[in-house]
């Protein structure tokens, strides 16, 4: 739609635009709608005092005939000198503001009525403000020249660099940014690029990248575009839903900014802009949501019309959200002038607001009906099972004291169909109040534990007697033990909010990072982890990746990858995953087949930490997990052994049954061993429940010693 070469017809002899009259030109087009001949022949042989014409300011609406707005500021003369254009296009754009009522800033964030809308994080993924704003005496983007725009980013860059506590970080130059600093702030979604077309008509962007970068924090919730659109882009952001957090935030670093470089500001104009859109506040204030039954209500639009609010999708304007997005929509304040900082902010709480409770009573009224797929002849889980219309009526209005109902333990499952336990408890009180349920599943699933039985738990590791069963390495070829611990006084993983998996990320690293000898090592966050050290994780299967859709349905991915990672000792046999299907997973391991050293180390790591900050239990559960097949033990103690000959074996299924144990494929569950891999199995505890995990090491143990006794025979 650009044409660039039509355009300089005119303007290289300063003349009409009639472009702006082509049948091809957007009639919705402010440019084309305010700038009559009479406006243009009277503004035509004016230039502002940085030398910007009238043509400067109209050079993109006419090369791109498809734009909405059409005209730029090259500089802050340009809103008077060339005022009968522009003042039509901002009444217009920015009705019904006029610019005689002036506009009136307020950064104050304590003015902002916004407790969190969703501690539990169910439909508010992240929150997101910023605003844009240019510096005084120098011109705005369009009239930059190189000389202004590189001083410009050596006085920002000395300001932000500056700036301590929540908000220090680095400076990233474009000009010369190596590939792993570029890949990184792609991957951080931190990366601008070239202006598109409109920009580039505009004249944003010459000389690029010259003199423009992005800064910031270490925490990655505060951002600065220097030299894109405009001077400063000044971003506040963090998974969740906070708004009065993420508005504080900002406020702080503007406040701090402007008071040491000054901003461009008029009373009929508020902040200036390179765009006339931007004026006033130069705010977006937005979050990502997941309100598909909101969106599908007849007074949705009337609710944004009331906000003054609008949806898009979250890819960008006119973009729909599909596949695990579908339903989530990104809502922003609309207006920006004639209204202040803390209104725009005000607008989009109180919207979204609005919206969720049309999405949450939506919720409730389809949650409050017994769930009809189960009764499918498919299904096959144990909740199908188990669940009764009888024991469904009896608890489906009830809710844990940290707001977890019946639906969200079974919606997993409901979900998936093809689920085999189908439940998950959102915190350690969904056992005793939707007991109805989950006790059934229990007892069936740990048959033939009863949980009126008590469970006992035993970490002693001189109590399991298991000699190294094979020295030499001519069958196992590892060993592995891991347990599942979640601590106590939060919610299990599915019902854990933003705040509750941060403090438990902080106060389990703070722990891991002080043990010593051979379980001394390093923490890795998911959160920001550059491309060498996933890499490195990935090459000794350390990583591990977002839940499963089964984990996905239960709540467990909520605000992937936030307060999740990994720690593992400097000798790799010691490794801890933060917040993955339970909070903590304890894995010992080793090469070779000393399954008493394994534990040995294991026990070591898991008393320790307990002591410290002590697990969930109770007496009938023993250790509580977010899937009722973890409970007890939670222990998966396991070998990798070359048994081709006890595999085919007429007694092998009736051997791993007798020692209570399971094999499969390397692979995983389901897997066969091929290749060099063939009659390599994966040896492990079956019971979990009703037994200590010194007899769960034992049961392993006892078992694969027989299957190697018969490998030898």
């Amino acid at each position: 739609m650009a044409d660039p070469e039509a355009a300089a017809k005119f303007s290289s002899k300063n003349e009409f635009p009639e472009l702006l009259n082509d049948p091809k030109c957007n009639p919705k087009s402010l440019v084309k709608k305010h700038l009559s001949k009479k406006v243009f022949d009277s503004l035509k042989a004016k230039k502002t005092k940085l030398g910007v014409t009238l043509w400067d300011c109209i050079n993109s609406g006419v090369v791109n005939l498809d734009s909405g707005v059409g005209v730029y500021s090259g500089d802050e003369e340009c809103y008077t000198l060339f005022g009968p254009l522009f003042n039509d296009v901002i009444e217009d754009y920015h009705a019904p503001y006029k610019l005689q009522k002036g506009h009136t800033s307020d950064m104050n964030p304590e003015k902002v009525n916004a407790p969190d809308l969703d501690p539990s994080n169910v439909y508010i993924r992240s929150t997101r403000i910023r605003v844009a704003r240019n510096l005084k005496g120098y011109a705005l983007t369009p009239g930059l020249g190189k000389d202004a725009r590189v001083e410009l980013e050596k006085k920002i860059v000395k300001v932000l660099t500056s700036l301590t506590g929540d908000l220090a970080g680095t400076y990233y130059p474009l000009t010369g940014m190596d590939e792993k600093t570029r890949q990184q702030l792609v991957d951080d979604h931190f990366l601008f690029k070239k202006g598109d077309r409109f920009l580039e008509a505009a004249g944003v962007n010459k000389e690029w990248p010259e003199g423009r970068g992005i800064f910031h924090n270490n925490d990655k919730t505060f951002l600065v575009w220097v030299n894109e659109e405009d001077h400063l882009r000044i971003i506040s952001m963090e998974k969740g839903s906070d708004i009065g957090s993420v508005f504080n935030r900002l406020c702080r670093a503007v406040n701090e900014i402007d008071k040491q470089l000054g901003f461009q500001h008029t009373k009929q104009h508020g902040y200036l802009t390179s765009c006339p859109s931007n004026l006033g506040t130069g705010m977006r204030a937005s979050v990502h949501v997941k309100i598909p039954r909101a969106k599908g209500n007849p007074d949705f639009d009337n609710i944004c019309e009331k906000y003054h609010i609008q949806a898009r999708g979250i890819h960008g304007e006119h973009s729909e959200s599909t596949g695990e997005d579908a339903g989530v929509y990104d809502i922003s304040n609309r207006r920006r002038l004639g209204l202040s900082e803390v209104e725009c902010v005000q607008d989009m709480y109180n919207g979204v607001k609005s919206l969720m409770e049309i999405e949450k009573a939506a919720v409730e009224k389809e949650r409050s009906v017994f769930p009809e797929v189960l009764k499918s002849d498919d299904v096959k889980s144990l909740l199908k099972k188990h669940l009764s219309q009888e024991i469904f009526d009896s608890l489906k209005t009830k809710k844990t004291a940290k707001g977890f109902s019946i639906y969200d333990c079974i919606n997993s499952g409901v979900k998936n169909l093809d689920s085999s336990v189908g439940v998950y408890a959102g915190d350690e009180e969904c056992y005793s109040l939707f007991s109805p349920l989950f006790n059934i599943i229990i007892e069936d699933y740990h048959s033939p534990y009863k949980l009126t039985d008590k469970h006992t738990s035993d970490m002693n590791p001189e109590k399991v007697k298991a000699p190294n069963l094979d020295p030499k390495g001519n069958f196992i070829r590892s060993t592995r033990i891991r347990v599942a611990r979640n601590l106590k006084g939060y919610s299990l993983t599915p019902g854990l909010s933003r705040n509750e998996r941060i403090d438990i990320e902080k106060k389990v690293t703070g722990v891991l990072c002080s043990l010593t000898g051979d379980l001394a090592g390093k923490y890795y966050p998911l959160t920001g982890m550059d491309e060498q050290t996933r890499q490195k994780l990935v090459d000794d299967h350390f990583l591990f990746k977002k839940g499963d859709r089964f984990l996905e349905a239960a709540g467990v991915n909520k605000l992937w990858p936030e307060g999740r990672g990994i720690f593992h000792n400097n000798d790799k046999t010691f490794l801890v995953w933060i917040n993955e299907e339970d909070q903590l997973r304890i894995i010992s391991m080793e090469k070779g087949s000393d399954i008493g050293s394994v534990f040995n180390r294991l026990c070591k790591a898991v008393n320790e930490i307990d002591k410290q900050l002590g697990f969930q239990h109770t007496e009938s559960h023993g250790y509580l997990s977010g899937c009722p097949t973890n409970l007890g033990t939670g222990m998966r103690a396991s070998v990798h052994v070359k048994i081709p000959k006890a595999s085919e074996h007429p007694d092998f299924q009736k051997i791993c049954d007798q020692f209570h144990i399971q094999a499969r494929g390397i692979h995983g569950e389901h897997s066969v061993s091929t290749g060099e891999d063939a009659g390599v199995f994966d040896i492990s505890n079956r019971r979990r429940l009703g037994l200590s995990e010194v007899q769960c090491v034992q049961d392993m143990y006892n078992g694969v010693k027989k299957l190697l006794e018969i490998e030898q025979a």
